[in-house]
């Protein structure tokens, strides 16, 4: 792991290849886990605001799981989630030939709205988890995903690489530093490793971090 600015990064997420394989996965991320997509405040509020220009992509199931529970819930935990169809996939999961894909994404490819996706979901297989000053940033690996690690390899796509635009929209959105610095930065291995003098404390938070990462499954 390294440190860069107030964000501590595992190295997986340069050194590791990915290649999302939608083919092969068919949007499972949209279905599995055992919680739906992680939301911010800002993110809330934008659905909130926009939700019927977002409805019109949506699944018939999913409006109905809508109007009964709402778009978010929130866990025991605290995190604001999206709600569930029948505990299975998140309510803004649209399916087209087979494939779960996002109906606020798909209104955002339309003009209609400014969220393209949410940050968790852009993300993915990048978990954030905040504590404090700090943010983590981690390789969640999952079996469902695997077709697209076999894929990043076989193209040789870092994971970075590949998820280069949500993570300069994760940067600008949180304040932790510039991601677009950091590969250079990582190639010649300068003001990357964290000093012996603030390992402890990092270790410690890093520990926190990851720990929790593991509890739940959200969806992708």
């Amino acid at each position: 792991m390294i440190q860069i600015g107030q964000a501590i990064v595992s190295l997986d997420i340069f050194e590791c290849k990915f290649c999302c394989d939608l083919a092969a996965c068919m949007g499972a991320c949209c279905i599995e886990g055992d919680a739906g997509a992680p939301l911010t405040p800002e993110e809330c509020q934008q659905i909130s605001e926009n939700y019927a220009l977002i409805e019109p992509y949506m699944s018939g199931s999913g409006k109905e799981a809508v109007r009964e529970q709402g778009f978010r819930i929130s866990g025991t935990d605290g995190e604001v989630c999206t709600s569930l169809v029948y505990g299975r996939e998140c309510v803004f999961a649209r399916f087209e030939q087979g494939n779960a894909l996002c109906a606020i994404e798909k209104s955002w490819e339309s003009g209609e709205i400014s969220l393209r996706k949410p940050i968790s979901c852009h993300l993915y297989p990048i978990r954030v988890i905040r504590l404090c000053d700090m943010e983590g940033l981690s390789y969640h690996r999952w079996s469902i995903c695997q077709k697209a690690a076999e894929k990043g390899n076989e193209k040789n796509i870092p994971l970075y690489r590949f998820l280069k635009d949500p993570l300069i929209r994760n940067t600008e959105r949180s304040g932790t530093g510039s991601w677009k610095k950091w590969p250079e930065k990582l190639k010649n291995r300068e003001g990357l490793n964290v000093s012996v003098r603030d390992r402890t404390q990092i270790q410690t938070k890093v520990l926190l971090l990851y720990t929790l990462s593991e509890i739940i499954i959200f969806r992708g």
